[in-house]
């Protein structure tokens, strides 16, 4: 709660002063960022939280509504049964089954059955097709005219309850309609077609296998007669069974006469070396005997050592003569006599051994060399024996496999037979038809999920849509970083200061009296908004003191002249001297609003070089310190004046040997007018007032633009609200109120690009209170009249009015 005291007294107030919160010594830096703010989206849905809301509870409800609509009126049931398919089509695992692998039939059984030429996707597209569910549809039709065929989905069902991973050989058909009873019927009647034509296909298949394999069946016998026939030619030609067995038997025979061979060889030597020691003198005197047979040629060698007395003699005599050297000398006669039978008997001997051993060695030569010429004739039959193998293995080949596709052929045609015989179906419903009795769309969950987020969205677009339309600020925060401006103070919504341009009130009576319209709350508002404004300039005498300031705006009634007069009067109560100057001389205001004179003021000082501007000064009534320039007369060509040079050292007289500590200059729009460029040349800075929810973001922005390119100063931006939590219209809107600028029909956008329009306003502002009234009244009078232009505003006034209604 304000204090029941006020502090009236400079030394009270000024303890009482502290630094805003909002006040930033230096320009504030912006972001630079484009694009999508999350920041920037969150205020502005709480700037119009009052659109967001209601947008939403209305595309909410309306997208409920919408749902319970669907729900009753149109809802959407489903049932579904499975079937687990061994395909007569195409009979592989992707069926299920394979009917080639059960019944082993080979190769031949799944060529006569077309099995590559199918599969599960290609099966699921034949089932959803109309060639197969005409039947199903024009039973609905006949049995449910007035309703709609349901709609038949098939597809492969899923092997657990997650749906990670699918059963090759399951299809689940799916029916979704809008009557559960002809879903149901749909339902038996799809069930029973799926089953027709699962076992007619497999017939019709079966029956083109047999007739195929029927077409075959000649043709193959032929062949493998044919085949026959070759293979015992051949045995005939080469007197063979096998020529395998034949070429094993001959291997076996040549290795046997080479072991045969081998033998003799090694007696021959052995007899060699027997004959060259009889050669020698050595005979043989035991008796030995050699033995060689061909067990092929019938052949032997049998070599025993002859004339065994001779050597049994000549043993005798070997004995007695060693006995008769032992005893006699030797020449002794006797002696000598045995020596000379011996070496008689000795040659003998020799020569038989010889003439026996040449003989044994002449047959084992004459049988070896039999021997080789039998190696080289089974040897030379070898040779041809590899390509009869080969010939005879591709014949027996060909043969073995005529044979086989025959009886693969036979046993195929007759398992075939066998299948058409039999009238069991080929599939077999494993989930029978069930119909889901709850609706399954829309679904109640999702559906209330999209229409919250179908409402968020509305309500997002309504919020942003009046915010473009809305394009102004709506918070000190929000021009400090928009501007990148030193914020120097904000301005409240006041409600004792409507209608003060309007009704032409003198404020300062208002202000100062005991006025029951202002209460203490209100002054304690104004007043400490307008202290820590005060300070903020005084934050701003950090290098060198400011002495003179002008207060301007981009667009007319933002309320500058009010905020003039508040200030001056604010530092006049803070014990500083001050003149407040008025330099609108197309409009002036000070006069009215501090109620003095206007006879002679600025205008008249910049045309008449002998007057002192002391002598048009006006001291303030009952405020010591504060004095007033008026504009005085209005000149033909005020920009002129305002560029003079006289301009210039009048407000350097004022500043030197005025006294005062500040002067204070009211001045016109920025945009549209010159007036206040040219005045900011002659004085320390300017100070931009922007008023909330009234003036366009880019007023400001151009407006300042501007005051620099003419090369003065900017020393900050003043926040003034306008309006009492309102986001548009001017109703609680106070300073130059409904007959300021720019209410009299100028958009915002032409008075900024068109300085006709603001000269215009300065014309028709000569107007008095009491003609503009009246004015104002045949207006409304005129809105009654139904024409064209009337209806266009009514329909504007309507969207305007709802606005307003939906921000309040």
């Amino acid at each position: 709660m304000p204090p029941n005291n006020l502090p009236a007294t400079a030394n009270t107030a000024t303890v009482a002063i502290t630094p805003p919160a909002y006040f930033n010594p230096q320009p504030a830096t912006g972001t630079g960022e484009e694009g999508f703010s999350l920041q920037k989206f969150l205020r502005t849905i709480r700037r119009r939280q009052r659109t967001f809301i209601a947008t939403t509870l209305v595309a909410t409800a309306a997208g409920t509504a919408w749902l319970t609509y669907q729900r009753v009126v149109h809802p959407v049931y489903q049932g579904s049964f499975s079937i687990l398919v061994s395909d007569p089509v195409r009979p592989t695992s992707d069926g299920g089954s394979s009917r080639a692998a059960e019944l082993a039939l080979g190769p031949i059984a799944a060529v006569a059955l077309n099995q590559q030429s199918q599969d599960i996707p290609t099966l699921v597209r034949v089932l959803e097709s109309p060639s197969v569910l005409a039947p199903v549809v024009q039973q609905l039709r006949s049995q449910w005219p007035d309703e709609r065929t349901p709609r038949i989905e098939v597809g492969q069902a899923s092997s657990d309850r997650g749906g990670r991973q699918t059963a090759a050989g399951v299809l689940l058909v799916r029916f979704t309609g809008n009557n559960p009873a002809v879903i149901a019927s749909a339902m038996e009647l799809a069930q029973d077609t799926y089953l027709k034509w699962a076992l007619n296909r497999r017939r019709e298949r079966l029956e083109q296998a047999v007739n195929f394999l029927g077409e075959q069946a000649p043709e193959l016998e032929a062949k493998a007669r044919g085949l026959q026939l070759q293979v015992q030619e051949f045995r005939l030609r080469h007197r063979l069974l096998q020529p395998d067995l034949d070429a094993s038997a001959t291997r076996a025979q040549v290795e046997l006469l080479r072991q045969q061979l081998i033998q003799q060889q090694a007696e021959i030597s052995r007899l060699e070396r027997l004959r060259s020691d009889v050669a020698a003198g050595r005979l043989v005197t035991s008796g030995f005997s050699s033995q060689s047979s061909d067990t092929g040629s019938q052949t032997s060698v049998a070599l025993t050592v002859p004339d065994q007395a001779q050597l049994a003699e000549l043993a005798r005599l070997d004995t007695e003569l060693a006995d008769a050297r032992s005893r006699f000398v030797s020449d002794n006669p006797v002696l000598v006599q045995m020596e000379r039978a011996r070496a008689s008997l000795v040659p003998q001997i020799q020569a038989t051994q010889l003439e026996a051993i040449n003989t044994a060695l002449n047959q084992y030569r004459n049988q070896t060399i039999n021997l080789q010429a039998q190696i080289n004739t089974l040897e030379n039959r070898f040779n041809v024996q590899p390509a009869l193998m080969r010939e005879f293995a591709d014949l027996e080949q060909q043969l073995r496999l005529a044979e086989g596709n025959l009886v693969s052929y036979v046993q195929a045609r007759e398992q075939f037979q066998l299948e058409m015989a039999q009238n069991t179906d080929p599939w077999q419903v494993i989930a029978p038809p069930q119909v889901n009795p709850n609706p399954v769309e829309p679904k109640v969950g999702p559906g209330l999920l999209r229409a919250l987020m179908l409402g968020l969205l509305a309500g997002s677009g309504a919020a942003l849509l009046r915010e473009k339309m809305d394009h102004v600020f709506h918070s000190p925060n929000e021009v400090d970083e928009e501007l990148e401006e030193t914020l120097l103070g904000h301005i409240p919504y006041i409600e004792i200061f409507e209608g003060v341009r309007a009704d032409r009130r003198f404020l300062l009576e208002t202000l100062d009296g005991e006025d029951a319209r202002v209460t203490r709350y209100q002054k304690f508002q104004y007043q400490e908004a307008f202290r820590n404004l005060a300070t903020s300039l005084r934050f701003l005498n950090s290098d060198t003191p400011i002495r003179s300031i002008a207060l301007s705006s981009s667009i007319p009634s933002e309320g500058k002249s009010l905020v003039v007069v508040l200030l001056a009067k604010t530092l006049t109560e803070l014990g500083q001297r001050v003149l407040l100057v008025d330099s609108d001389m197309r409009k002036p205001q000070m006069h009215h609003r501090l109620g003095v004179d206007n006879i002679s003021g600025l205008s008249n000082l910049l045309t008449d070089d002998s007057l002192d501007w002391r002598s048009v000064i006006t001291p303030v009534a009952n405020h010591s310190g504060w004095d007033l320039l008026t504009a005085g007369r209005q000149p033909p060509d005020p920009p002129r004046l305002l560029s003079s040079q006289r301009m210039g050292q009048l407000m350097q007289d004022i500043q030197d040997n005025g006294g005062y500590d500040l002067v204070i200059i009211d001045t016109p729009p920025a945009l549209g007018l010159a007036d206040a460029a040219l005045v900011a040349e002659h004085i320390d800075g300017l100070l931009m007032l922007v008023s909330l929810r009234r003036v366009p973001r880019d007023m400001p922005k151009l407006a300042i633009r501007r005051i620099r390119d003419a090369g003065a100063p900017v020393l900050g931006v003043i926040t003034n609200s306008r309006q009492l939590r309102r986001e548009g219209g001017d109703r609680a809107a106070y300073g130059y109120g409904g007959y300021g600028y720019g209410n009299q029909g100028y958009g915002y956008d032409n008075y900024a690009n068109d300085p006709l329009l603001a000269y215009s306003y300065y014309d028709r502002g000569r107007q008095t209170y009491s003609e503009e009234k009246k004015k104002q009244k045949q207006k409304g009078w005129k809105r009654l009249v139904p024409n064209p232009t009337n209806l266009q505003k009514g329909v504007r006034r309507l969207g305007n009015d709802f606005n307003k209604w939906l921000d309040e």
